[in-house]
């Protein structure tokens, strides 16, 4: 007789209930410090302040369930849909080590998603705490659900139903020992069917890429992946104070799948193929483990696995100081360079790494990243779905700098030579290490009348000198886009800079309105300080005009690959005064770091998200407010829907409201006009069902699409020739530090010079209202008058005979060539040639034009350089193009 699968359910867990858990208790304290002979389990409240994992990815939230020692922390969903793309109950979410208190967490796991067969995964129904472990042992936690669809992944195909559910039974079991550094995660699955079912077990996770990467054993952090089973799939922070991986503790994880996105930064783990018989179960066990660092994970595997323990540990200092070095990356490796482990220096600058025994290398980098920010508590912690007591701490590095315990990250020391050494199973081996000396520079970057500001600094090797130290990519070590040694992004005009010794040209650029401000031949000596002020000259001041970035993206995005800090100091850098955040399916809310950083005086952040259907294009909507509480900020859940375009656009405005703008992203790029086939030459698409008038904004220019500027020219026109009203807007669409915000920006005629807040409204509606002008460089001012009447962009003037007043305006390093003047229909009216050895900057061209209207139209102007926008932005060009002033015929 086959047994009631719940039955059986129910018996595990009342078989696994020790006695001494049974009984009234007091409340469990889920944020009290544990013992090495400790570990617990609970549910959380919000009355467990201290006990929520925060970091860009944490999401922990009263409901959800803690698992916990004096090691390491683990949080699974509870029976509520949650952030990120699948949200289903059930799910690991978040994890870190036990950090010192004041130190915020970096928790950079999205959602580690179970599945038993490929695209079915499990989904609990119950949960409970089978042992919360204050009868001392283990901490365990038990969930029994079934296997589901993703509703994701067939949203974004528009395939329902491509993965059907088996219709099995699962038990998940998490499992965590006093004293471990992994939770032992145990997956039984009852066919319940009555069919034969080949089922794989497998965890995927989805990963925050702009706080880890994935670190493979015989390849590094890029390069060829060795054929063969997995000992485990890891990854590593880029902030060298984490690593977490998944394991097993009985053999390596099976080739298979095992591996299969790590070039992608995310996590496959393959842990059996059970062969189920009608009324069978099968378990498949594995270890989820998080550490300091990975060699620590590493030795721990080894320990379960009775595997050979050959180890090197030693001190890491400087060279002339003997000072210790934290935070740097010590590697071990073989003879071609390949890494095969990796250990962070600790805050004495001690390390240890544990391998096989035989004949290795020790390299280490103490170089961290080379696009560099000098932010207090580190390159950012903040999660814009995290609890706020953890957010609290994050803060603390800016509010309150002497209660922040930062993680070190070493910087500036470049990489050591390698070491020969020798490992042996049979006695440790002690190994000093030591990194270059590094040199500092105190620089200040000011405006014309002395004050500090934000800005952007290039340091360079000079022309024609080489790299002394080509980057090895195994190793993670990177150059900054655009061939720069290092750049340095300054929060608030000020910082000081570590880098290798060295000669090195220095240029300053802030946005498209400042001159650049060069420093050629700056010697930087070993363990010195040298200091450098450097001057930006605005030059392009016309009043009333916002500088605006419509489209961007951080750590909230699945791809954004800088933290939600690092991007508001780029925004703040670039000179772009209002910062529109667009992350992938998320309505995520900036604004509470623009005040802790003491950016208010220098940029405006509103909250808006990326409707990112896979089929159909990509569509911004903003402003709008998230809801809190809400999975994702209340962001549109798209793919749950499986409807047209046209009824995606009514759902969308009667889901979010009247007053958001929506905005269609890179049109001819994955976005609809391409998937619509939308033709210019009649102004209709070829596929009805994907296309739809009624948005607000488009992307004429996206970042570096300069070749899509003339298709999406003559598709604005065909827009406006049927009366419709979009208006073009320029973005950067950046995932990245480099180039970063503002690279492709919207200039927004508001009558306002540096907004706040309260000024968010009038530039939404002046932008709506076409007083814009999309530019990757200049600003292009166009009026139209006729008597006594004017009339601006978007404007409509009604006239028989008028004047047009252009000018373009831009520092010397953006140069104009060519400036064309458009009426209806895209008809070209007249043409100018600008040669920039005769024109002088910031007013590269100015003229009036008189024109006779036939009929009703409207005219915009086009600007363009086919020039370089290096060192400021490399492969970029200068480019702009006004919305159009309207004019009717008396």
């Amino acid at each position: 007789m086959r047994l009631s699968v719940h039955a059986l359910a129910a018996s595990l867990l009342l078989a696994c209930k020790p006695d001494g858990d049974s009984g009234e208790l007091p409340p469990l304290d889920l944020g009290a410090a544990l013992g090495p002979d400790e570990a617990r389990a609970g549910k959380l409240s919000d009355d467990d302040l201290g006990a929520f994992i925060g970091g860009t990815a944490g999401e922990a939230a009263a409901g959800d369930y803690l698992l916990y020692n004096d090691r390491v922390r683990f949080v699974v969903r509870g029976l509520h849909q949650g952030h990120w793309y699948v949200g289903q109950p059930g799910s690991l979410i978040d994890l870190d080590i036990v950090r010192p208190e004041g130190q915020a967490d970096r928790d950079g796991l999205d959602e580690l998603l179970s599945m038993a067969g490929l695209g079915r995964l499990f989904v609990a129904q119950t949960v409970e705490v089978v042992r919360d472990g204050r009868a001392g042992g283990s901490a365990v936690l038990q969930m029994m659900g079934n296997d589901a669809s993703v509703p994701y992944l067939e949203g974004m195909l528009e395939m329902p139903g491509l993965f059907p559910p088996n219709g099995v039974e699962i038990l998940q079991t998490y499992t965590l020992e006093p004293g471990s550094s992994a939770v032992k995660l145990e997956t039984t699955v009852f066919n319940t069917t009555d069919d034969d079912l080949l089922l794989d077990i497998m965890d995927v996770g989805m990963t925050d890429v702009a706080s880890h990467r994935s670190f493979v054993a015989g390849a590094g952090f890029d390069g060829a992946a060795p054929d063969g089973d997995r000992p485990m799939v890891a990854m590593v922070s880029n902030f060298n104070d984490q690593a977490w991986g998944v394991f097993r503790d009985d053999a390596d994880l099976p080739e298979g799948l095992s591996g299969l996105l790590e070039g992608l930064d995310m996590l496959l783990a393959q842990s059996d193929s059970l062969e189920l018989a009608p009324g069978e179960s099968g378990c498949s066990a594995r270890m989820i483990g998080v550490a300091r660092d990975l060699a620590g994970l590493e030795d721990y595997r080894r320990q379960l696995r009775g595997l050979p323990r050959a180890e090197v540990s030693g001190s890491l200092t400087e060279q002339g100081s003997d000072e210790p070095i934290a935070g740097a990356r010590v590697f071990l490796t073989d003879g071609d360079g390949v890494p095969q482990a990796l250990a962070f220096s600790d805050s004495d600058g001690s390390y240890r790494i544990v391998h096989d025994p035989g004949s290795w290398q020790l390299v280490v980098v103490g170089d961290g990243s080379n696009e560099w920010m000098d932010l207090p508590g580190g390159p950012g912690a903040y999660g814009v779905h995290a609890h706020s007591s953890t957010n609290e701490r994050a803060l603390l590095a800016f509010t309150d700098p002497d209660s922040a315990d930062v993680a070190a990250l070493a910087s500036g020391h470049g990489r050591s030579e390698p070491v020969d050494v020798t490992l042996s199973d049979e006695a440790p081996l002690e190994q000093d290490l030591q990194l270059p000396q590094r040199s500092w520079l105190d620089l200040t970057v000011v405006d014309m009348d002395g004050e500090p500001m934000p800005a952007v600094v290039q340091l360079r090797y000079p022309e024609g000198a080489e790299d002394p130290q080509p980057p090895d990519s195994r190793l993670g070590e990177d150059r900054p886009r655009g061939d720069a040694r290092k750049v340095a992004w300054l929060l608030d005009g000020q910082a000081s800079v570590p880098i290798p010794p060295g000669s090195y040209d220095l240029v300053a650029h802030r946005g498209f309105r400042h001159e650049l401000a060069w420093e050629l031949g700056v010697e930087l000596a070993a363990g010195q300080t040298s200091e450098l002020l450097l001057e930006l000259e605005r030059v392009v001041d016309e009043p009333g005009w916002v500088s605006a970035d419509l489209h961007a993206h951080a750590s909230p995005s699945i791809d954004g690959e800088c933290t939600v800090e690092e991007r508001l100091v780029t925004v703040a850098a670039n000179e772009v005064q209002l910062h529109v955040a667009t992350d992938h399916d998320h309505i995520a809310d900036y604004r509470p770091l623009v005040e802790s950083m003491g950016l208010d005086p220098w940029l405006v952040t509103v909250p808006g998200g990326e409707v990112s259907t896979n089929l159909r294009g990509h569509f911004n909507v903003y402003p709008l407010e998230p809801e809190l509480g809400e999975p994702n900020g209340g962001a549109p859940r798209w793919w749950e829907w499986q409807i047209d375009t046209p009824t995606l656009f009514d759902t969308l405005r009667d889901l979010l409201g009247p007053d958001f703008l929506l905005q269609v992203n890179h049109p001819l790029d994955n976005g609809m006009f391409v998937h619509a086939g939308y033709d210019a030459a009649t102004g209709e698409p070829a596929h009805e069902d994907y296309y739809s008038p009624d948005f607000d904004t488009f992307e004429l220019l996206n970042s570096g699409g300069f070749e899509e500027t003339v298709e999406l020219r003559e598709d604005l026109c065909a827009h406006l020739d049927q009366g419709l009203r979009p208006v073009a807007v320029g973005v950067s669409d950046t995932h990245t530090r480099l180039p970063g915000p503002g690279h492709g920006r919207t200039y927004v005629q508001a009558d306002v010079d540096q907004p706040d807040q309260e000024d968010v409204e009038a530039i939404m509606d002046a932008l709506a209202g076409g007083r814009a002008v999309v530019s990757s460089g200049p600003l292009v001012l166009l009026e139209a008058s006729s008597g006594d009447s004017t009339a601006g962009l978007g404007d409509t003037l009604v006239a028989e005979q008028l004047s047009l007043s252009i000018e373009v305006q831009a520092p010397s390093w953006i140069p104009i060539e060519q400036v064309r003047l458009y009426g209806a229909g895209c008809e070209l009216l007249q043409a100018w040639t600008v040669d920039p050895e005769a024109a002088s900057a910031p007013l590269w061209f100015s003229e009036d034009v008189e024109v006779q209207p036939v009929e009703d139209g409207y005219y915009f102007v086009e600007v363009e350089a086919l020039v370089d926008m290096a060192p400021a932005w490399p492969g970029g060009h200068p480019y702009a193009l006004t919305n159009p002033i309207f004019v009717e015929l008396p």
